[in-house]
Parts: structure tokens; C-alpha cells; sequence
């Protein structure tokens, strides 16, 4: 038996050294430019200034580093990352030279009261066991109207409907109605992940299922919880983002139709969150 640290470290220090981490899809071109565009769309609709928000950053499981190249592209930073594996931190380092990171865990993090402007984290949420011990983390060293975000946490409703949908029960229920190569993938890599890694990097089914607490036991987290939570511990305003809507890669080289697409479903609010495989989350102290 190995608990979900351990096996995080593991996982991902595997993936490190393999010099198979950065080849993660979060990593395309397209994908960081989406990030990027959330955080401009994010200053501009709370009208915060951008040498306010980027004054001091913590970068939580900074792995090796993509989020501080989407920082450093938007603004002027003070950055501070940490992560559990020293392997993703060699590679850090050697990439980001100019940048400081150190091993610490975010669930005690190792820092005094109201110490960053910003906290950010990028496919983080889902390797925890419990995500509310971090928020309350994050809360505790961000100063006043701080900024928490946290990018790319798989969405439950998404992975639960994909799972329904599967069913033959449901594919024979529904005319016209066809379950297709899209949907098999989507339903492999929230559901069959651990096999998916085991093939491909030769890394324990077991243990990339214990590196995803919220993966496999929930299926990705449910967005008014998250909301919920973060409030709880004294955020006052939680903003959702819902992130790659289902099919997106289809219409990726069609920048004006994915645009139309994912604001349309976004429009929707709640009605459209569920055709959304992840969301982001920003927010306010």
C-alpha cells in the first residue's frame, strides 16, 4: 500500500525523468494560449491591475514549470513554486534557471500569512485527497483580494455523462443515437487511465489510480461543490471558467468556429457546463 503523495511522486517522477511530462497535451500551443486568454479575460471582467496580481505568485505542484511560462508571458512576476518531486524540480531548474522552486507540499505550505498576491495551480486538484485542505492553504497566505486559480480540474458531470452514454442501455434507449470513436476515447482516459499509463510508460495501473484520488473514486469534481468549498473557507467570490468542450479537437485548426462553440455552451451557464471535459476556477480572497 502507498498513499497518494508517494504515488504522485512516483508517477510523475517517472514521467520526469522519461522526459515524458512535457509532452502532456496541457503543454500544445493551443492549450496555452486558452490559458492565457483566461487569465486576460478574467483582469478584464474584475478590473484588477496586472502588476497588483503578479506581484508575488506561488505556483503550487509547479511541476516543470508550466505555469510559470504562461505567467512570465503575462506580466512581470515575482514567482515561487513548489512540488513533492525532486524530479519534476531538476527538470524545473534546468529550464528555468532565473526561476526558484523548492520540494514542499501545498497542504502545509511553508510560508507565512497573507505572503502572495497570487496562488496557481494546473492539473493539480484531482491528484489530491483532499482539495479543501489546500484551498485552506492558499487562503491563509494570499494577502486581502488575493487571487486563487486553479486550471484544468476534470468536470464530473462531463465523465459521468460520458459514462452513461457508454451503457448499451442508454446507446438502445435514445433513437438515433450512436456511441462513436470521440466518446470511447473520453470514456478511456477518465475511466481506464490507469491501463492507458501502464501501456504506455510501463507505470502501475495501481499506482496511477492512487496518484488520482478524485479521478477514481469520483470521477472528477463537481463544480457547485468546488464553489461551495472555496467558499466555505472564506473565499467571497468564486468565477468558473468551463474548459474543452466535448469534440473541441475537431474544430482546434477553426480558431473563429471554436470560438463560437465554446462561447455559446458557456453562455448557457449550468445548462451547458455538463459538454465541458474540465473548468477553471479563479478566486477572490
Amino acid at each position: 500500500m502507498i498513499d497518494t503523495l508517494r504515488a504522485n511522486q512516483l508517477v510523475h517522477g517517472e514521467l520526469a525523468k522519461r522526459g515524458e511530462y512535457d509532452n502532456s497535451p496541457h503543454f500544445l500551443p493551443e492549450n496555452k494560449l486558452s490559458v492565457k486568454a483566461i487569465f486576460h479575460e478574467f483582469i478584464d471582467a474584475v478590473g484588477i491591475k496586472q502588476d497588483v496580481l503578479f506581484r508575488n505568485c506561488l505556483d503550487l505542484g509547479c511541476g516543470t514549470g508550466f505555469m510559470y511560462e504562461i505567467l512570465s508571458d503575462l506580466g512581470n512576476i515575482q514567482y515561487t513554486g513548489i512540488d513533492i518531486t525532486d524530479e519534476m524540480l531538476n527538470v524545473f531548474n534546468k529550464k528555468w534557471p532565473e526561476a526558484y522552486a523548492l520540494n514542499a507540499q501545498a497542504e502545509k505550505l511553508p510560508f507565512p500569512i497573507s505572503s502572495f498576491s497570487l496562488v496557481v495551480n494546473y492539473s493539480f486538484i484531482d491528484h489530491l485527497d483532499s482539495p479543501r485542505d489546500v484551498f485552506k492553504e492558499a487562503y491563509r497566505v494570499l494577502e486581502e483580494n488575493g487571487i486563487f486559480y486553479s486550471g484544468l480540474i476534470p468536470n464530473s458531470e462531463f465523465s459521468l455523462n460520458i459514462a452513461k452514454s457508454i451503457e448499451k442501455c442508454c446507446a438502445e434507449s435514445y433513437i438515433g443515437f450512436k456511441v462513436n470513436s470521440i466518446m470511447n476515447k473520453e470514456y478511456r482516459s477518465m475511466f481506464d487511465n490507469g491501463n492507458i499509463y501502464a501501456t504506455k510508460y510501463g507505470i502501475d495501473s495501481y499506482i496511477l489510480k492512487t496518484a488520482e484520488p478524485q479521478k477514481t473514486s469520483l470521477h472528477g469534481l463537481n463544480i457547485s461543490q468546488i464553489q461551495e468549498e472555496l467558499e466555505s473557507v472564506g473565499f467571497k467570490k468564486v468565477y468558473v471558467f468551463p474548459n474543452w468542450f466535448m469534440a473541441q479537437a475537431l474544430v482546434k485548426s477553426d480558431p473563429t468556429k471554436l470560438d463560437i462553440i465554446k462561447d455559446y455552451l458557456r453562455s448557457l451557464g449550468p445548462i451547458g457546463q455538463s459538454l465541458f471535459k474540465y473548468f477553471d476556477i479563479f478566486a477572490v480572497k
